[in-house]
Order: structure tokens, then sequence, then C-alpha cells
């Protein structure tokens, strides 16, 4: 058995190809980076964040953008980043606040969502800190309960004068009811597909910090681009661009038997 091969790689960071990883440096983005940034410039200053909705198809950036900002004013306030498909209800929801604001998980004696608006908004007044929270896939809450959040977050500074940005991360465009709809008026900033040449350097990106040199051919890269922009959707090419590395366990595997 050869136990050196058993260890060999192509992989110089393996986690690059994960769905998760957000490089340092967001490329092709560099426009709605900035008009979020300015949206929660405020909080730097203690005040309250414009609200904001980012808006697109999927893989077109908008989760990494909005990581890469929220980053930055991490220091400056207390910051509730939802995945909405994980956490449907307004119950879940606010638990995922109530926690970010206390650092402890709600009491399961079966507090109220009321109640636990209330102790939210005590704690935010005790910390003296702007509260961002950001609801992404939006779109996946159950019915009503998107109208049922964003109506107390924005009531809460009339009632108890806290300051709150609210930012919604979606591929749809959202319909809320008259009674939110009238107090909920956001920046929108929108994340368009990327274009063959946008795809090209971006995977060039993840290959150059996820491979060694040589891991991958030119031929094959293109055509990885190639398949990409015709299917409009970077994630794809992201995960193909790792097909070396399955091939070598492929190999490896044939090998041991």
């Amino acid at each position: 058995m050869n136990f050196l091969w058993r260890d060999e790689t192509l992989f110089r960071d393996e986690s690059v190809f994960d769905p998760e990883y957000v490089p340092e440096t967001l490329i092709h983005r560099e426009r709605q980076m900035v008009a979020l940034a300015m949206n929660l410039r405020p909080a730097l200053k203690n005040l309250s964040p414009v609200h904001t909705i980012l808006f697109g198809s999927p893989a077109t950036g908008k989760t990494s953008t909005l990581r890469t900002i929220l980053r930055e004013v991490d220091d400056h306030a207390i910051i509730t980043y939802v995945r909405c498909p994980l956490a449907r209800t307004s119950y879940r929801v606010f638990s995922r606040i109530f926690e970010r604001v206390y650092g402890y998980p709600p009491p399961n004696t079966g507090i109220s969502i009321a109640r636990m608006y209330e102790l939210i908004c005590e704690g935010l007044l005790e910390k003296n800190k702007p509260l961002i929270v950001a609801l992404d896939d939006f779109n996946f809450l159950e019915r009503n309960a998107g109208n049922e959040i964003l109506y107390a977050l924005l009531k809460a500074h009339e009632e108890f004068g806290v300051r709150i940005g609210i930012i919604l991360v979606t591929t749809e465009r959202i319909e809320l009811d008259d009674k939110t709809g009238a107090v909920f008026h956001p920046d929108e900033i929108y994340f368009p597909l990327y274009d063959e040449d946008e795809i090209r350097d971006i995977l060039a990106q993840r290959v150059r910090l996820g491979f060694y040199d040589g891991a991958i051919t030119d031929d094959a890269f293109e055509r990885i681009v190639e398949l990409t922009a015709r299917t409009s959707d970077l994630r794809f090419g992201i995960y193909c661009s790792g097909w070396p590395e399955l091939r070598l366990k492929e190999e490896r595997a044939g090998r041991s038997n």
C-alpha cells in the first residue's frame, strides 16, 4: 500500500470551494458593496442604518456582499444574520435576535413573541448599540411572518427609542400588507447576472486560491466558464472547478482496490 499516494491532494485550500466561502477580495460587486456600506455607515456613529433590500437572481453575490460589509460594522452594532429557510417563523427569527442581544437563547418556558420583543428592545437600550437584522432568503418565511417581523422592528424606534436597520435578501419581489408597506421604505440594491468575463475572473480567483499550480488545464477551465455562463449559475461553476480533486479521489480509490 502506498501511504504517500493516499495523502496526495491538489488542494491548496479546500475551503475555497465551499458554498459558504467568502473571499477576502470580492470582485465585480464593488458598486453594490459601496452602496450597502453607505447604508450601514450610520451604525458607526451609533445611528440607525438605512433599511435595504438586496435583490437579484440566485448566485449573484448578494449573500457574499452582505457578509463582507457586515464584518466591517461588527464592532459597532449588534448583528443578527438569519437564514430564513432555517427559521421560517416569527418566533424563530425573534429568538435569533434575542440570542444575539443577550448572548444566550430565550427561556424555553413558552415566552410569547410580544414579551420577547420587549426584552430585545430593553436589551438594546441597555447596550446602547444599533441592531442590524439581516434576513437572507426573506421570501422563504412563512406567510404573514415577514409582515409581522418587519412591522414590529419598524415600530420599535417609536415605542422604545431603539435604533434598528433591516436588510432583506431576496430573489423575488416582496409583497407586504398595507400596514407594513406604509412604514417600510427601503433602499434597493440590484444584483445583475454575471457576464462571461466576470465569471472567468471569479472562477480564476477560486482556482488560484484553492488549487496548486497546474491542477486544472486551461482548456478544462474555459469549458467550465462556458458551461457556467450558459447556466447563469456561479455556484455551478465553483462546484465544477473542484472536479480535478474529485477525479483524483476516484483514481486514488481505484488504486486502493
